[in-house]
């Protein structure tokens, strides 16, 4: 059953990042107020952000009298994002990771109950709960971490179902693959190889082309949670949102062919791992699925040649904006 959103206000913690940005200009372009929750900062609906003079977490007794022009008895949905991402980095720090995440979802989770009890949440996990696992996996399959960050989201993924028996709100898991798109951090796989060749080389240094990974564009995995908001009073549990398996080669043969296309530069790739490095775990060995009898059918629609030639033009124009200025 979908539903009139007129006046309803979202609540994303995690909001003002990546995934976040999307999410929060989708929802107030289908008529949602939308309260977004950063670390540091407070932003509602698309105006500029503003900082919190005090330390420590959020709480609902400071976004009452923060003067906020949201109603918060309108409050009719929650999504959880804030989290680190870095694999490399629950490599190298995993208590401290674990410690993170965990505390983030607790926090969002308090923070959640205090404004409206009642109202469904939604969080977001990851395909790396599944490790190492062969073969196809869906939200029937065991999960089986092997490093921090994928450790960290099923955690957290237990922490969000307790919250939900608990509390007899309805909760919806929402796993995924690799997200990419306009706007991404600049320490993921994409944004890194794009800022190699800021420069104009004649190289590119690729440390591992045989790897896989399944990637979704970041519109298509806004589309995906709109959907849920959407569509309330239906049992989800959890959900998996697919992407497109793509080679790391195959990234890097679209990245030199599109910029050799723009009039950017000609590149030639080289296979040269640095010293020093912490390399992530190669996965992409399973096939990440939904349940044949999945309520919400999630198919990507973005191809990704076409999100990552976006992606590309548009840090070209940021690349050539900044030799103005």
């Amino acid at each position: 059953m979908t539903k009139d959103n007129s006046g309803e206000t979202i609540v994303i913690f995690g909001g003002l990042g990546f995934i976040g940005n999307s999410l929060t200009a989708r929802l107030v372009s289908n008529g949602y107020n939308v309260l977004s929750i950063g670390k540091d900062s407070i932003r509602f609906n698309c105006e500029e952000p503003f900082l919190r003079q005090e330390t420590g977490n959020v709480t609902i007794e400071w976004l009452r009298s923060a003067g906020l022009p949201v109603d918060f008895g309108s409050v009719c949905a929650f999504v959880l994002l804030a989290s680190k991402i870095s694999v490399e980095e629950s490599i190298r720090n995993p208590d401290l990771y674990i410690s993170y995440n965990m505390s983030a979802t607790r926090d969002s989770l308090e923070v959640a109950r205090e404004i409206n009890g009642r109202a469904p949440v939604i969080f977001l996990s990851t395909d790396r709960v599944f490790g190492d696992r062969r073969g196809v996996v869906t939200e029937f399959s065991r999960r089986s971490p092997i490093d921090a960050y994928g450790l960290s989201k099923a955690l957290s993924e237990d922490l969000v179902w307790f919250y939900g028996r608990q509390n007899k709100v309805d909760t919806t898991v929402v796993r995924t693959v690799n997200v990419y798109g306009v706007g991404q951090s600049s320490n993921q796989l994409i944004p890194r190889l794009i800022r190699q060749i800021h420069g104009k080389p004649k190289a590119l240094v690729l440390r591992s082309p045989v790897g896989k990974r399944d990637y979704i564009e970041v519109n298509d995995l806004v589309d995906s949670i709109v959907e849920i908001i959407r569509r309330e009073g239906e049992p989800r549990g959890c959900l998996h949102v697919p992407g497109r398996p793509v080679r790391i080669a195959d990234i890097v043969s679209i990245l030199s062919s599109t910029c050799a296309q723009l009039g950017w530069c000609n590149l030639t790739v080289v296979n040269a791992p640095s010293k020093g490095d912490v390399a992530s775990p190669e996965f992409g060995k399973f096939q990440f699925r939904q349940r044949a009898q999945s309520p919400i059918i999630f198919q990507p629609r973005i191809s990704f040649e076409d999100g990552l030639k976006r992606v590309i033009s548009m840090e070209i124009k940021k690349w050539s904006n900044s030799l103005v200025m």
